[in-house]
């Protein structure tokens, strides 16, 4: 809807369900709020007490620079060549920067149809992002995730 808060109609729909904090959801189905809309992302921190992420596509696309963006999100969600160069085949180093702000570092969007890191498996992805310290990802395969995190 356009002009309207989405995140006060999440939130509103997840009081709805008694999902609306993390005890309650935790109860029934842990939740974390995503949105690429810095604003939304501040609403959740004023307003919940649900774990939230500020998704973007890197650092330099997110609305505040780092360590602002700390005070307001729990998860920095980024793109994955966020956290390492495929060329150089090296961490950019992002990850234990976040985790010194107190964020977690989360990537997108992993697909096993179409691998993002030059790998041989995409199970193989998963396994690199855990190895690089990553505490989170999203997917659109989670049986591979899950897969990755068995094996790893």
């Amino acid at each position: 809807m356009y002009g309207v808060e989405q995140g006060v109609m999440i939130l509103n729909l997840l009081e709805k369900y008694g999902l609306n904090t993390m005890e309650l959801a935790g109860q029934k189905a842990p939740i974390m709020l995503h949105s690429f809309d810095g604003k939304t992302v501040r609403l959740w921190h004023q307003r919940s007490g649900l774990p939230n992420s500020m998704l973007a596509s890197s650092v330099k696309d997110l609305p505040d620079p780092l360590n602002v963006t700390a005070q307001y999100a729990r998860v920095v969600g980024l793109y994955l060549s966020s956290y390492y160069n495929n060329t150089s085949k090296k961490p950019t180093g992002l990850i234990p920067t976040a985790h010194k702000l107190g964020l977690m570092a989360h990537a997108w969007t992993y697909r096993d149809d179409a691998v993002t890191w030059k790998v041989s498996d995409p199970i193989e992805q998963y396994i690199l992002s855990y190895n690089l310290g990553m505490d989170g990802i999203i997917t659109e395969f989670p049986e591979a995730g899950v897969t990755a995190i068995q094996i790893h």
